[in-house]
């Protein structure tokens, strides 16, 4: 994946047709729904019910994936081991067992199976979610359907058929099964960005180093922070930063992107519209939905949290950040933020709260002790530091 270059292609989409796309999404064409579910993080991931021999179990719809994964607990609902799984690079993922595929529905939907499908540890994926997720379907089951997403209205379709009626069409490229579209930066050249579904965050995307550092020397992008990739103990951290980009026949927007090995787009961008991915056509629809202003934002805090069970933990800190400025600690628990219990917030919620300049009163637990933090984020270091001893408090149980 690194290093890859691919031809590019124009659109075939006229900008007067891009006016009045909309316009014909409003005349509500009739487009038959298969199969019809609720998302319970829509900006966080795509998790859908699928049966396998007699039981639900709950599956991501993931983009990045050339092959479908299934949690090793689910280990036994498959055939015989049959190889071992080296992903590509740039690709998420180790190398895993792969195993011969069982019959599976999505929903009442009868899927038809891929081949073989590839065990991994979803673990981490839990903890980052905050909820349940037992596998992720990838283009070898995806490829055969359509599905729109509706981020505002919280529900995933699969439908019978799609057209420009649910937005301006855009062609999808294909390259070792994956799907990419033709974007153009803010210096106006051009560049493959890949699909990816399964990519969470508030973030749209990520952008290759070599453009961010181009962009930036140009003064086409400002950086804006830092994002932080956790992969169990090792936690790695990427610039990140605000510019444009233009799809075909698409308005330019300004968005975030996070430096990487690729580029790609991700559930942060298209959030901002009513998605319909038509796979056997190779076609994206997008339009616009309440989101679409919406400014990207990060994370202020400095702190990175995982749902393990019921608790909401610290797994880590950045050096300098607000929340060691402020003394909170990796395994800190946090138990309630500005009032409300954490158990009954979403990883979501959560985490969109510490990417606004302000106050955030915490609760923590370290051990058996409560510390009550006032967490100030978005001002200077040297003034956060100057406060400290009047924002925290330490109460033994």
């Amino acid at each position: 994946m690194k290093g890859l270059r691919l031809p590019l292609y124009g659109m075939v989409w006229s900008a007067s047709a891009f006016a009045t796309a909309g316009a014909a999404a409003q005349l509500a064409r009739p487009t038959e729904t298969i199969e019809e579910f609720e998302l319970s993080q829509p900006d966080s991931a795509l998790i859908v019910p699928v049966r396998i021999a007699g039981a639900n179990y709950r599956f991501a719809l993931d983009t990045s994936l050339v092959r479908s994964e299934v949690d090793f607990s689910l280990r036994g609902r498959l055939g015989r081991e049959i190889d071992r799984d080296e992903p590509l690079a740039g690709e998420r993922g180790d190398d895993n067992p792969i195993y011969e595929a069982p019959a599976m529905s999505l929903g009442k939907l009868r899927l038809r199976p891929p081949i073989a499908m590839a065990c991994s540890d979803f673990t981490l994926k839990r903890q980052v979610l905050g909820e349940k997720i037992d596998g992720a379907l990838g283009m070898d089951v995806l490829q055969e359907l359509v599905i729109s997403i509706d981020f505002d209205a919280a529900r995933v379709r699969v439908l019978r058929s799609a057209g420009p009626w649910l937005g301006a069409p855009i062609r999808l490229l294909r390259h070792r099964g994956r799907l990419f579209v033709t974007a153009t930066l803010a210096d106006g050249q051009t560049a493959p960005f890949w699909i990816d579904t399964g990519q969470n965050g508030p973030l749209a995307g990520t952008l290759d180093a070599r453009s961010f550092a181009r962009l930036k020397q140009a003064d086409r992008l400002e950086v804006i922070g830092n994002a932080y990739q956790s992969s169990g103990a090792e936690t790695n951290k990427r610039s990140v930063g605000r510019t444009t980009i233009t799809l075909p026949d698409a308005a330019q927007q300004i968005v975030a992107f996070n430096s990487a090995d690729v580029n790609s787009i991700g559930l942060g961008y298209l959030s901002r519209y009513l998605v319909t991915l038509d796979f056997p056509d190779n076609m994206i629809y997008l339009r616009r939905g309440q989101q679409y202003n919406r400014a990207d934002s990060v994370d202020l805090s400095g702190m990175h949290l995982l749902r393990i069970g019921a608790e909401t933990l610290v797994h880590s800190v950045d050096a300098g950040g607000p929340a060691e400025v402020f003394g909170v600690l990796a395994n800190d628990r946090l138990l309630s933020i500005d009032g409300a219990a954490t158990a009954e917030l979403t990883m979501s919620d959560i985490r969109a709260r510490f990417r606004t300049v302000g106050e955030r009163r915490m609760l923590l637990r370290r051990g058996a002790n409560t510390l009550w933090v006032n967490l100030l984020i978005g001002r200077p270091p040297s003034k956060a530091t100057s406060d400290r001893r009047e924002t925290g408090r330490l109460e033994r149980q």
